[in-house]
């Protein structure tokens, strides 16, 4: 629930700045509301037990997103504020073959990307590259076996995306990654790099 409020939030600071800064001549704002899905690439850790070495890991969940994109209208690169929010995802534990359902989690990612486009804005169809960073939260409802508690980590965002130009208007897809170091719990055998893939297509709107 804390990352949801924080999610709304952000996402009124994004949509109050944006139509201040679009008034500045020269500079070109995008807000990007995007939806898709959510995949953890990789465990969130291991540790070990009475039963053994117990795997944790995250399932594939819908995920929501949004953007506000900062552009000089000369330049080929622009400034974003971004947020992605996976909504509940269950957390599971397998040990020695047997999985158990332990918790419910949700995750937020709020960074600032530095976005590359290296195509002019006449060509309709633009590719663009992003890297930045930031926070994730990861808000659990419920702990289990694993002690996973709720966290937040410093995280690197990096990503590729199309977007197809209709004027104004432009639809786009996106696949993303927040990088970052998770440690389980006190008892894990050692921190995990963690891969949170968001796959999601969008609109992006000009506010000039």
């Amino acid at each position: 629930m804390r990352s949801f409020a924080t999610a709304a939030v952000m996402g009124a600071v994004l949509l109050a700045a944006a139509p201040a800064a679009a008034q500045v001549p020269g500079v070109e704002i995008k807000l990007n509301p995007r939806i898709g899905l959510y995949v953890p690439a990789t465990d969130l850790g291991e540790f070990t037990g009475t039963g053994g070495t117990t795997t944790v890991k995250m399932d594939n969940s819908l995920a929501i997103g949004l953007g506000a994109e900062l552009q000089l209208a000369a330049l080929p690169f622009g400034i974003r504020a971004n947020l992605d929010y996976a909504t509940d995802s269950r957390v599971n534990t397998e040990t020695g073959g047997v999985e158990q359902e332990e918790s419910e989690t949700t995750l937020l990612a709020v960074v600032g990307d530095l976005v590359f486009r290296p195509l002019p804005q006449i060509i309709v169809l633009q590719p663009y590259l992003f890297a930045g960073g930031g926070l994730k939260q990861y808000d659990v409802e419920a702990e289990g076996a694993a002690s996973f508690a709720s966290e937040s980590d410093p995280t690197l965002h990096l990503g590729f995306g199309l977007d197809f130009g209709l004027g104004p208007l432009a639809l786009n897809a996106e696949l993303s990654d927040y990088i970052s170091w998770f440690e389980l719990s006190d008892t894990s055998d050692e921190s995990e790099m963690q891969h949170d893939l968001f796959v999601t297509v969008g609109f992006s709107i000009g506010l000039l």
